[in-house]
């Protein structure tokens, strides 16, 4: 399960890092976090955190092209893009994803030993980074990978995940939606500030609607249509392809009724990427009931809440309220 950039005479061999196909706009901040955090020795497993089409494949394979382009650090032995997406849970899960992970990294299986302990012994002596990518779904791994780190003093990890794996060691990067102009700010464009949402808006528009131009008029739309998905890139893009039918502010105005205009008839985009919708159940359906009885409840809340009113109106305690185990980075 290889992933080349260009054809087969441009193959590197230690990296395998997919080449992208949209802007990277307004994580230039966050992306500079991770670079340091990975050029730390003592970080050695960082899970970017945050809902679907957030953007955290995005900054992790950014992160990781820039460590490629320069000199070879602690990784000297490759950098990798591991997609996680399509397994299962089944058993043993250790052997597949050990089967997984080693077939991107070079790792020839061969013998009678399992999976998961010839990929150990490949690893032990290595400098490598993968990045394992769509994390959440794979419950049981995160054990897994605490097993590699500590035999492989060497290796570093970056996950991207919905949520935590709640791992001592982990390191926490957490994403939100792109900063949003707010509601009385009128010239935005104008504005010395970082309205990276409406950029990105902005950016994409040429993909669906080649004669659209950002206007003084346009410009106010734009900027609600970003504070109307909470600046979540998924959403920005979903809401930019109706371009081709739509005015801006036909969009906003139909984001302001309801969400069912975000979705998309594009075929490659995973399932869950699809509409807001489906990303809202692919999320849900990975919380356990105490964890969705926790949402039922802080839904009293419009915006954002204090852990004092969770605990005494909602009645939801710190621990379901909490980023778990590891260190947040912020």
């Amino acid at each position: 399960m290889r992933i080349f950039i260009g054809g087969p005479e441009t193959r590197d061999l230690t990296h395998t890092i997919p080449g992208s196909l949209t802007p990277f706009v307004g994580r230039a901040a966050d992306c500079a976090q991770l670079l340091t955090l990975l050029r730390t020795p003592t970080c050695r497993l960082v899970s970017i955190i945050g809902p679907v089409g957030v953007g955290k494949t995005r900054l992790a394979l950014e992160a990781a092209r820039i460590l490629r382009g320069a000199s070879a650090g602690r990784f000297s032995d490759g950098i990798f893009a591991v997609s996680l997406a399509a397994l299962t849970l089944q058993h043993p899960m250790d052997d597949l994803f050990a089967t997984t992970i080693g077939s991107v990294v070079g790792l020839p299986f061969s013998g009678t030993d399992p999976p998961v302990v010839q990929l150990q012994r490949y690893l032990r002596s290595k400098g490598l980074l993968p990045v394992l990518d769509n994390f959440e779904h794979i419950a049981p791994a995160p054990a897994f990978l605490t097993r590699l780190l500590r035999d492989a003093p060497q290796l570093a990890i970056v996950v991207t995940s919905r949520k935590a794996l709640g791992l001592q060691d982990e390191w926490h990067l957490p994403l939100s939606g792109l900063p949003c102009p707010p509601q009385a700010e009128h010239a935005w464009k104008e504005a010395n500030e970082d309205w990276s949402a409406c950029d990105l808006f902005v950016q994409l528009a040429p993909m669906y609607a080649p004669a659209w131009a950002l206007t003084p008029t346009n410009a106010l739309d734009v900027a609600r249509i970003c504070r109307l998905v909470d600046g979540l890139p998924l959403g920005i893009e979903l809401a930019v392809s109706w371009l081709a039918v739509l005015s801006c502010s036909e969009i906003a105005d139909e984001l302001a009724r309801n969400l069912d205009l975000l979705t998309t008839n594009a075929s490659d985009p995973p399932p869950r990427q699809q509409s807001l919708h489906a990303l809202f159940d692919s999320s849900w359906d990975l919380l356990n009931e105490a964890e969705r009885r926790a949402l039922r409840r802080l839904a009293i809340f419009r915006g954002s809440f204090t852990r004092d009113a969770a605990t005494t109106i909602a009645d939801v305690s710190l621990p379901l309220h909490s980023q778990g185990a590891g260190r947040h980075v912020s």
